[in-house]
């Protein structure tokens, strides 16, 4: 959260209203707030407000810009966003979105 900042803030006048300001990292983009949201305008909205009634616990949401897939070894997967193809062996060179797949093998 950028406004007012992560941590304990106040104290704020009953019935203030005080912005809050989401900042999402680089690859990632705000969903919602959640917590104590009854008073935030628009919990949807990354630049909001929440007007002080009382003491509040509030927190910024983030989704990744692509789908995380985590693949476990002998489960079988469909994806469906986007419909993406990867066979064993091959090079696959999407422009949206990068699909990275790790095996360890130390196991085997």
């Amino acid at each position: 959260m950028t406004t007012p900042g992560t941590g304990q803030h106040g104290p704020y006048d009953p019935w203030q209203i005080v912005s809050i300001v989401a900042s999402a990292s680089s690859n990632f983009h705000f969903d919602h707030w959640s917590g104590d949201t009854s008073e935030i305008a628009n919990i949807n909205l990354y630049d909001t407000t929440v007007t002080m009634k009382d003491t509040y616990s509030i927190q910024a949401n983030f989704t990744p810009d692509f789908p995380v897939i985590t693949i476990n070894v002998g489960t079988t997967y469909s994806v469906t966003y986007p419909v993406v193809t990867i066979n064993v062996g091959t090079t696959y060179s999407p422009t949206y979105p990068v699909v990275t797949i790790n095996v360890n093998t130390d196991f085997y």
